[in-house]
Order: C-alpha cells, then sequence, then structure tokens
C-alpha cells in the first residue's frame, strides 16, 4: 500500500508540478516560497496531531539537537533546490524534466559511498551507468540535440545540478536515520520522520527568504511580487489556486511516503517504485492537460526511459554492501 502511495502521489505531484509551472513561469522565486510555506505548515500540523501521543516535546528537542547540523544541511540543500529547479523546469518539455529526475540515482550513489561508505555491487554500477545513459539520450547527447530549440543546455544543467542538491538531501536524512537507529534504543517513528521534514523545511524557507533574494534581486521587487501573488491567488486564471492546492498536498503525501520508505524498507525498494512512476508520468505529458500542449511522443525519447527503467531495475536488484567500518 505504501508503494502504491508512492507511485501515484510521485505521477501526480510531477504533473501538477509541470502544469502549475506555465502560469507561474515568471515567478518560480515566489512559488518556491509558497510551497516551502505551505510544506512547513502541513508538518507541524501532522507533528503536532501525531507527536502529543508519541513523543514527548522533550524527546523532539533532544533529538533535533542531536542532529542539528544534518537537518541545518538539509534544508539548506532543499531551500536551494526548489528555487532552481523550478525555474530551469519552467523552460524545459515537461516529458524531459522527469528523465532528469533520474540524475538523482547516479548523484545518490555518488554521495552514498562518501557519506555513509556503502560499497555497491557491479551489476548495481552497471545499472547506474545505464540510467545516466538513459538521462544523456533523453537530453540528445551525443547525437545531436532531441529537443530541437525547446532546450537550452544552460536549463538542462541547472536542471540537473537541482537534482544533485535534493540527493545530497535525501542522503543526509538517511544518515540521520542511521543515526539514529545505532544510537537509539527504540526504532525510528513516525513523529520523528515528520520532524525531520519540518525542521528541514522551516531551514529551507529561511534559506529561500535570506538567500535567493540577494542573489536574484529583480525577483523580490514590489511589482513582480504583487504580479506573482495576483497569479496565484487566481485574479488572472482562477484555476491555479487549485492546480497550486492540488500540487502541495501531493508533494506532502510524495515526501512523507518516500521517507517512510527509506524508514521502512530498503534503498532498493524506492528505486523500483520510481521504475513505474518514471514512464507514467513521463509518458502523461504526451496526453492534452490542462494549460499543456500534448508532447510530442519520439521513439528516441521512448529509449531513454527504457534505459533509464532498466538500469533502475539493475540497481535495485540487490541491496548495497554493509558500509565500511570507519
Amino acid at each position: 500500500m505504501l508503494v502504491l502511495t508512492f507511485i501515484a502521489s510521485a505521477v501526480a505531484n510531477r504533473v501538477a508540478n509541470r502544469v502549475l509551472l506555465v502560469p507561474m513561469a515568471g515567478h518560480t522565486l515566489l512559488l518556491s516560497l509558497a510551497t516551502s510555506t505551505a510544506q512547513l505548515t502541513a508538518y507541524l500540523l501532522l507533528l503536532a496531531w501525531r507527536a502529543w501521543k508519541q513523543l514527548a516535546i522533550s524527546d523532539m528537542c533532544q533529538f533535533v539537537a542531536a542532529h542539528w547540523k544534518l537537518l541545518l544541511l538539509v534544508g539548506t540543500c532543499e531551500g536551494a533546490f526548489y528555487p532552481l529547479v523550478f525555474a530551469a523546469a519552467a523552460k524545459l518539455p515537461g516529458g524531459l524534466v522527469q528523465v532528469l529526475n533520474q540524475s538523482v540515482v547516479p548523484y545518490t550513489v555518488a554521495f552514498s559511498v562518501f557519506l555513509l561508505g556503502r560499497r555497491y555491487t557491479p551489476v548495481q554500477l552497471v545499472g547506474v551507468a545505464t540510467v545516466l545513459l538513459g538521462v544523456l539520450v533523453a537530453v540528445g547527447l551525443p547525437a545531436g540535440s532531441l529537443w530541437s530549440h525547446k532546450v537550452v543546455m544552460h536549463d538542462v544543467l541547472q536542471c540537473a545540478g537541482a537534482y544533485a542538491l535534493l540527493a545530497l538531501a535525501v542522503t543526509l536524512k538517511d544518515r540521520i536515520f542511521r543515526n539514529e537507529r545505532e544510537t537509539a534504543t527504540t526504532a525510528v517513528e513516525e513523529p520523528q520522520i515528520l520532524l525531520v521534514s519540518a525542521v528541514g523545511a522551516a531551514v529551507q524557507l529561511l534559506v529561500q527568504l535570506v538567500a535567493f533574494p540577494l542573489a536574484f534581486p529583480g525577483h523580490v521587487h514590489p511589482d513582480v511580487l504583487r504580479e506573482g501573488l495576483d497569479e496565484l491567488m487566481g485574479r488572472k486564471l482562477s484555476s491555479v489556486p487549485w492546480i497550486a492546492f492540488t500540487y502541495w498536498v501531493c508533494n506532502i503525501i510524495f515526501s512523507v511516503s518516500a521517507l517512510r520508505l527509506v524508514r521502512r524498507a530498503s534503498a532498493s525498494t524506492v528505486v523500483l517504485a520510481n521504475v513505474a512512476a518514471l514512464p507514467l508520468s513521463a509518458l502523461v505529458f504526451c496526453c492534452p492537460l490542462p494549460l499543456l500542449k500534448p508532447q510530442q511522443f519520439r521513439w528516441t525519447f521512448a529509449m531513454s526511459l527504457l534505459l533509464v527503467a532498466g538500469g533502475n531495475l539493475l540497481y535495485g536488484r540487490s541491496s548495497p554492501k554493509p558500509s565500511r567500518t570507519k
């Protein structure tokens, strides 16, 4: 049931995000701030609802105090991820963004090796290389540009770089749960998952409020913010608030279900669930969607999906070797 929830929320999250980026293409920083605010509010409400029965306030404070450095890094990575990926994804075809999302796999493997001391089998490394090849085929490398004038390589690199930040955040969360399992006498509980999400969302919002206005001052001009708020509130297009609400709900369900899979199952389970979500979410963009024209189906694109899915299956067929003793 958890795997099905992950797959359904992944597909809905990606489609709703791409549709929302059409009217909000010029206001991606504002959309990032609104998304972070929605996430923080939802996590705090869920945490308050679950924590009063299962986890005392003192236990929460101890958990944060024990992992504050990692939580700070998680929030910083996610705080940079959303503005960067929104800005790039708004300029790229939806199907291509879904394949670029799979660059998370080689990034996660690299970070797991260096930060967690994990070792991978030769078969898994072949799977990672196949995923990377599928991503390159989707972009149109090395055989010319697959997407013609629609793709600017700067946007592709920015999108792929943003997913490196997401992969680092996921690896750091894995580290937090591993540390907790090694030091705690009880298993990692649901409130602790929500606490990681809530603290990460708080830092994420702070990073976007402080750092990105300094890096992109044009995005915080009063006129730009006012125009973006008008768009988000549906004063120009009445369906936008409902699309945004759908995206935020799906995003939160997807994030929590992904963390629950990391906690309860293995990384290979998450990868295998993602194999099912990828072609579904990518091929949806070949169908008519609100605010979006159908993406032209290309056999080269289908080949890239097969390569990515096959690579994920190879990667997820066995668990990583135990971490090296440090």
